[in-house]
């Protein structure tokens, strides 16, 4: 069967904002005691958007950033967090069961250029196990399993790199997603191998990749390049979409080509597939911006499929 986690109570009974006094400027920092009570909110908001809250993630994350330098601003964000969250309070994580032949893993990866204090870019993931009928575009439940929202340690120069850095850490935590549940399902399963010879590694898994190892090079046998790509990783980014479909070895930015050929290297060993989707159905985003700035709809679809 399928069950439902939420921290409704918690929401309700737990989460206090900040009185504020509305005379104040909001560019001013914020007294001592409201950044005690900053450090103290942020605890339980952390909590809840690590547990069941993916979409109140990016602004606990921002929210910590600050500290003790946080602004009359920022506490006014995080009222509208806290409002937000006591709004949705029903909402949690739908747990429901997976056919294990044709169980896939799905991820989404979005990034927001210098928008952590104008220098570093904020990057999201969100993995989840789906069906593969998603494969073939047809609708299917999205088990949420992990997501992230945090700042990049990478400074990027544009947002193309910025996507990219994002993009290798989905497709990493795919593969790992995938080394997890092929441990725990398959009984010949050797993780170990994954670290020594990586043919050893890719025998040991389900279904065998069309992958062989050249002088330490991965190439992919192009016969079965159609049957490998199981896996689905989703961007909004169509220059970093076109950039994995074509040869970036003369790119401008140099560290963009070093993190697209580390991309389609693990494409090829964890059987991945780079999918583009519009931005205003990006459920990546909302883990990229404060509450306000971006568009929560596709987020919250998702957590409701």
């Amino acid at each position: 069967g399928s069950f439902f986690m939420t921290m409704k109570d918690f929401i309700h009974q737990r989460l206090r904002g900040f009185e504020l006094d509305e005379a104040r400027r909001k560019d001013t920092t914020a007294t001592i005691a409201q950044a005690e009570q900053s450090r103290r909110v942020a605890g339980g908001l952390v909590r809840v958007a690590r547990k069941c809250r993916p979409d109140a993630a990016a602004a606990v994350n921002l929210l910590q950033r600050k500290g003790r330098d946080a602004t009359v601003q920022d506490l006014l964000n995080t009222n509208k967090v806290i409002q937000h969250l006591k709004a949705t309070a029903d909402l949690g994580i739908h747990v429901r069961p997976v056919t294990m032949e044709t169980v896939r893993v799905c991820a989404y990866a979005d990034a927001s250029l210098n928008n952590v204090d104008k220098t570093k870019s904020q990057g999201a993931t969100i993995i989840g196990l789906v069906d593969d009928v998603v494969l073939s575009g047809q609708k299917g439940t999205f088990n949420l399993v992990a997501w992230r929202s945090g700042a990049l340690d990478r400074v990027c120069a544009s947002s193309l790199a910025a996507e990219a850095n994002v993009m290798a850490a989905a497709c990493h935590q795919i593969e790992w997603t995938q080394q997890a549940f092929s441990e725990l399902t398959n009984s010949v399963y050797d993780g170990s191998a994954r670290h020594g010879e990586l043919h050893a590694w890719e025998d040991s898994t389900p279904t065998k990749p069309f992958v062989q190892t050249v002088r330490g090079a991965v190439v992919v046998d192009e016969h079965g390049a159609d049957q490998l790509k199981n896996n689905i990783a989703i961007t909004d980014a169509k220059s970093l979409y076109d950039a994995l479909d074509r040869d970036c070895r003369k790119a401008k930015e140099k560290q963009v080509a070093l993190v697209t050929a580390e991309i389609r290297q693990v494409m090829a060993v964890a059987g991945i597939q780079v999918r583009w989707v519009p931005h205003n159905v990006m459920a990546g985003d909302a883990l990229t911006k404060e509450i306000g700035k971006t568009n929560l709809g596709p987020l919250l679809k998702l957590m409701q499929s």
